[in-house]
């Protein structure tokens, strides 16, 4: 199986892309730090954009570690292995994977041409196992000659509360650091770099609760020609506007089990 070598991906400035292609999900986790669960539709990239950002991102950064499709549920975009054949094309040198719950998997376990895909562009698969047994996912890429393509996410039994709050507090650099992202990771979703996922899904959770967390200029960088590397490393490296809104304290302290969402704004936001 896939094993991440945490001491490499730590040498990198930036460490890996985490492409958000949808909103939507076919599970619905309590606290999704996605905020999946609160999607009112699920906002597909288009292959064209897609095509577009991922080489100004080529350009910019063709040296980080991977390059992720997330969501949502990434497999539930109708031409996501369109998205996956113009991301190996654009990233040939670069482990490119998909985060995902098995979905897809598991709907083509007897699916050849699947299968010759993955082994001929080495999608590297990283799967949240929830209620399939781990060994379902390790016997079907055996069978398909793909196991070192396989990384197993451990079934987790609780998560933490994102503690976003309505009492703003300062933010500070001691603050930013303390912040439990990978701040070196690039998130990308509309057209946009982000900070976190936290900012980055604000407005589902902000349209769904009818809650104004506001959004400065800060916060995100847009993906357009004449980027440049000291700009997305910059603005990565510092906190933002948005940083007000999270309780640290609180998202280190409070844990909920891994259960389905009833979309109550207490899993993700306190006081």
């Amino acid at each position: 199986m896939y094993i991440f070598n945490h001491a490499e991906i730590a040498q990198h400035a930036l460490h890996q892309i985490e492409y958000s292609i949808i909103d939507s999900c076919n599970k619905n986790c309590r606290s999704c730090s996605h905020f999946s669960p609160l999607a009112k539709r699920a906002n597909l990239v288009s292959v064209s954009e897609f095509t577009i950002n991922a080489g100004i991102l080529h350009e910019v950064v063709p040296d980080v570690h991977m390059f992720w499709l997330t969501g949502g549920e990434p497999t539930l975009h109708p031409e996501y292995m369109k998205i996956l054949e113009r991301l190996r094309n654009i990233y040939s040198n670069v482990p490119v994977g998909v985060m995902s719950n098995g979905y897809s998997i598991i709907k083509n376990a007897g699916n050849r041409n699947f299968w010759a895909f993955i082994r001929a562009n080495k999608i590297i698969w990283r799967i949240t196992t929830y209620n399939i047994l781990p060994q379902t996912y390790i016997d079907l890429f055996v069978q398909n000659n793909c196991i070192d393509l396989l990384s197993l996410d451990e079934n987790k039994t609780f998560s933490n509360l994102i503690a976003l709050t309505n009492i703003k507090q300062q933010s500070s650099i001691e603050k930013y650091k303390q912040c439990g992202w990978e701040r070196m990771n690039i998130f990308v979703r509309n057209g946009c770099i982000w900070k976190c996922p936290a900012v980055e899904y604000i407005d589902l959770f902000n349209n769904y609760f009818n809650k104004r967390l506001l959004v400065h200029s800060d916060d995100y960088l847009h993906i357009q020609e004449g980027l440049t590397r000291s700009e997305i490393i910059k603005f990565k490296g510092v906190p933002s506007s948005f940083c007000c809104y999270c309780d640290l304290t609180k998202r280190h302290t409070i844990k909920f089990p891994v259960e389905e969402s009833k979309r109550k704004i207490s899993e993700w936001m306190v006081g």
